[in-house]
């Protein structure tokens, strides 16, 4: 089962967001369609239909997507509502090195704004 689930427009406009519907944090279509992300294990695969590359996320950059995607309404967030989500949910430091490799990661694949 796939469904539209846009996590950023790129823009960091998220009022322009549609609502999404959650059912399954481990299988979304990402960005109005152009990415599309699976659970591979403890792990995570993205595919970008607009350059054909997957992209294989460790299990915290996975952990932190699947996150976003049980946690915001209309699919999109600031890096600050993040930070503030992932303390209160995981108890991770949004300034620690690794939490901010996670965060590099998503955005350079569009999905954090």
């Amino acid at each position: 089962m796939e469904f539209d689930h846009p996590v950023s427009s790129g823009d960091g406009n998220c009022a322009s967001q549609p609502e999404a519907s959650f059912r399954d944090p481990f299988r979304a279509t990402l960005l109005g369609g152009a990415l599309r992300y699976r659970r591979l294990g403890d792990a995570g695969v993205v595919f970008d239909n607009r350059d054909w590359r997957t992209h294989v996320l460790s299990a915290g950059s996975a952990a932190v997507l699947e996150l976003m995607l049980e946690h915001v309404p209309h699919g999109c967030m600031s890096e600050a509502e993040l930070g503030d989500l992932l303390l209160a949910e995981l108890d991770l430091d949004p300034g620690q090195t690794e939490v901010r490799e996670i965060l590099a990661s998503l955005r350079k694949l569009g999905i954090l704004a």
